[in-house]
């Protein structure tokens, strides 16, 4: 994806979102805090972020 010149691959933003949530202290002590969400909807909920920040800023 590459949007007024910056660009990032799906695969990194993937990479990135998943180490991300899947390394917060918050999923590793207490999987309850994603409000009832699985850990893979809460990465594509990360990933969908990465892509409208590029696309928005």
């Amino acid at each position: 994806m590459s949007v007024n010149g910056s660009s990032i691959d799906v695969e990194v933003a993937r990479r990135h979102c998943t180490a991300a949530i899947n390394g917060s202290v918050a999923v590793s002590n207490n999987a309850e805090s994603l409000g009832g969400e699985s850990p893979d909807e809460v990465i594509n909920q990360c990933m969908f972020d990465v892509q409208v920040r590029l696309c928005c800023v």
